[in-house]
C-alpha cells in the first residue's frame, strides 16, 4: 500500500460492523456488503477464496448467481474505500489494512501494552486495558444475522472480552481502587451468576474494603449456587481464597496483580 495519497481506513467488528474512511463513517447499509467486510477483515490480510466468501454469505444455500453477486458487492465496496484496499487475487480477495486499522488488532496491542507494565504500574495498566475494552460497542458482529461461519469468532471474541474485563478489575484492585470497583463487580456477578472469576474478584474487593463477612457470604452463596445448578464444587483456587479471607491473610492486600494475558 503506497504512502502517496494514503487515506486511513478503519474497520470495527467489536459491535455492529462499522467502516470509516478518513475518520468519516462510510454507510454500508447492505448486510451482504457488511458480511464481505467482516469476512475479509477477520482474515487479517490473508486471501479469502471466492468459495469461502460465498459460504459466509449464504451458508449452504447460495443462489445460482452467487459469484456474480459477490463480485458486485466487492465492486461497490471498492468504490467507497478504494480499489487498492480490496485486492483481487487469483484465488479470491484480500483486504489490505495498516496496523491498528482493525479494532480487534488495536485491542490486542493495548492488551499487550497493559501486560508489559501490569506488575510495576497496575493503575496505568488498568487505564490502558480500559481503553481496549472501550473498543467494544456491543456484541461483536451483531448486525450480520446468525450466519454459521461467524459463530466461532463471535464466541471467541465474547470470551476474550470477559477475560479482559476480569483482568481490568484485577488491575484496578491491585492499584487500590476497590471502592469504585466494588459496585461494578457486584453488577458483574449478578449478570453472570455462575462466573467464578467475577465472584472471586468480588470477594477480594469486599475484603480490601474491610467487608470480610460480605466476602465470605459471596463465596458461600456462589458455592451453593454451583452445587444446586451444576452439581459442582468451586475450584481449589476459590476455596483457598475463602480461607485467606477467613484468616485475614495480609497477602491479599498486596500491590502486584495475578494477571496474565488472555490467549488469542
Amino acid at each position: 500500500m503506497s504512502a502517496v495519497g494514503y487515506v486511513r481506513i478503519e474497520v470495527a467488528l467489536l459491535g455492529p460492523v462499522l467502516l470509516r474512511r478518513a475518520g468519516e463513517v462510510v454507510p454500508v447499509s447492505s448486510t451482504p456488503q457488511r458480511v464481505v467486510v467482516a469476512g475479509l477483515a477477520l482474515a487479517r490480510g490473508r486471501v479469502v477464496t471466492v468459495d469461502a466468501l460465498i459460504d459466509v454469505l449464504w451458508d449452504d444455500q447460495p443462489p445460482a448467481n452467487s459469484v456474480g453477486n459477490l463480485h458486485s458487492y466487492v465492486s461497490r465496496l471498492r468504490r467507497v474505500i478504494g480499489g487498492d484496499r480490496i485486492v483481487r487475487e487469483p484465488a479470491g480477495y484480500r483486504l489490505v489494512l495498516a496496523a491498528d486499522e482493525l479494532d480487534i488488532e488495536r485491542a490486542e496491542r493495548l492488551a499487550g501494552e497493559a501486560r508489559t507494565i501490569a506488575a510495576a504500574e497496575p493503575a496505568n495498566a488498568a487505564e490502558v486495558l480500559g481503553t481496549a475494552l472501550a473498543l467494544w460497542r456491543g456484541d461483536p458482529l451483531s448486525d450480520l444475522g446468525q450466519r454459521l461461519a461467524f459463530g466461532p469468532e463471535r464466541a471467541k471474541l465474547a470470551e476474550w472480552y470477559r477475560k479482559l474485563r476480569e483482568e481490568w478489575f484485577e488491575l484496578r484492585l491491585a492499584a487500590g481502587h476497590h471502592k469504585e470497583v466494588l459496585p461494578e463487580l457486584e453488577r458483574a456477578a449478578v449478570a453472570d451468576p455462575l462466573a467464578e472469576g467475577a465472584h472471586a474478584l468480588l470477594m477480594r474487593a469486599h475484603h480490601q474494603a474491610g467487608h470480610a463477612t460480605e466476602a465470605l457470604a459471596v463465596a458461600d452463596a456462589f458455592s451453593q449456587r454451583l452445587a444446586d445448578e451444576l452439581g459442582l464444587d468451586p475450584s481449589p483456587g476459590l476455596a483457598a481464597l475463602r480461607q485467606q479471607i477467613l484468616t485475614g491473610d495480609p497477602a491479599l492486600y498486596g500491590p502486584t496483580p495475578n494477571w496474565e494475558p488472555a490467549a488469542r
